[in-house]
């Protein structure tokens, strides 16, 4: 692309939680930053609820993947172009914190955000609702909304990011569906199609002792003990968490962000990416003044497994059983 076509307007299309789709004329070369502060100054989101809030690309099976600042929307925009979508660009809460969350009630923009995104993953199935559905789709509306989330964030999964479902090297047949929030890590036994079974496993964070990325195999692995247990592996594979594609920072913080409860300790990442060190994931680039906190684990929660750490316990996702630790 030239000089002359990278700076040439475009108008970029994005959904927003409530279902409104915001246009915004921006350069072809504009990054993630730039066109998503266009966005909120658009909607006028002031900045300090925009911070709770990022940019996502719609991708595939009801999943969205947080940009990074330094992509290009107009090049996903072109690639992603279909007539049956308005846009693949979309703004999503990116906040996992219910106490943090409660703090911005008080902004009608953002509870109605917050709103509208709870009522579409409890549509997915991503919010557990079982016996409370009708309870919630009475609630169902915007006027509605306080009410709506107090019951939702009582609901397993209220919080929890999902991804598409994947293989695990304890699944002989089928895949597996990673969901990562506050209560643990959880895999649900699915086929390879994703039409969902009903064998769970969860992992509480409390029992995971370790983890890595496998780029050569595009795995996301972690070692796990359950009290009066040996210690176990599990892999599970999907380019969403190869630390080489750019679905993985994703995941990575997310898994970091949760351990937080075990390791107390904070920091914030502006233009941070994540990488390999001396056998250790790190963060990169850190800035004091972020505007999208993220948690770190201590090194101990980050340890590489030896090479002499073999693969051959597996979990058992079989029978109709939630097991938990």
């Amino acid at each position: 692309m030239g000089k002359k076509g990278s700076i040439s307007p475009v108008d970029l299309k994005v959904l927003l939680p409530d279902r409104e789709v915001v246009t915004v004329t921006m350069k072809k070369n504009s990054n993630t930053e730039e066109v998503y502060f266009a966005v909120i100054d658009k909607i006028r989101m002031s900045k300090s609820v925009a911070k709770y809030f990022y940019l996502f690309e719609i991708v595939e099976y009801n999943f969205e993947r947080k940009l990074q600042p330094s992509e290009y929307p107009h090049n996903l925009y072109i690639q992603n172009y279909s007539t049956a979508t308005p846009t693949c660009l979309c703004v999503r809460k990116w906040l996992f914190s219910p106490a943090c969350e409660l703090t911005l009630a008080s902004d009608e923009q953002a509870t109605t955000f917050i709103f509208w995104q709870a009522v579409d993953e409890v549509n997915r199935g991503h919010i557990h609702a079982e016996d409370r559905l009708y309870q919630l789709k009475a609630q169902q509306d915007s006027s509605r909304k306080h009410e709506y989330l107090r019951l939702a964030r009582e609901l397993a999964g209220y919080g929890a990011v999902v991804f598409p479902h994947c293989s695990c090297d304890s699944r002989k047949e089928g895949h597996v569906v990673a969901s990562v929030g506050s209560s643990g890590f959880k895999l649900q036994a699915c086929r390879e199609d994703g039409v969902m079974q009903p064998q769970v496993v969860h992992f509480s964070w409390s029992i995971i002792k370790e983890w890595e990325v496998d780029d050569d195999s595009m795995a996301f692995c972690f070692h796990y003990q359950r009290p009066e247990k040996n210690p176990r592996w599990v892999k599970i594979f999907s380019p969403y968490v190869s630390i080489t594609t750019s679905y993985a920072l994703q995941f990575v913080v997310l898994v970091n962000l949760f351990l937080i409860s075990l390791t107390y300790t904070y920091w914030t990442v502006s233009r941070g990416y994540w990488r390999k060190a001396n056998g250790q994931i790190q963060a990169n680039d850190m800035q004091p003044a972020a505007s999208h906190p993220v948690h770190l684990p201590s090194d101990s929660l980050c340890r590489r497994p030896s090479p002499t750490q073999q693969w051959n316990e597996n979990i058992t996702l079989t029978g109709a059983a939630t097991h938990h630790p």
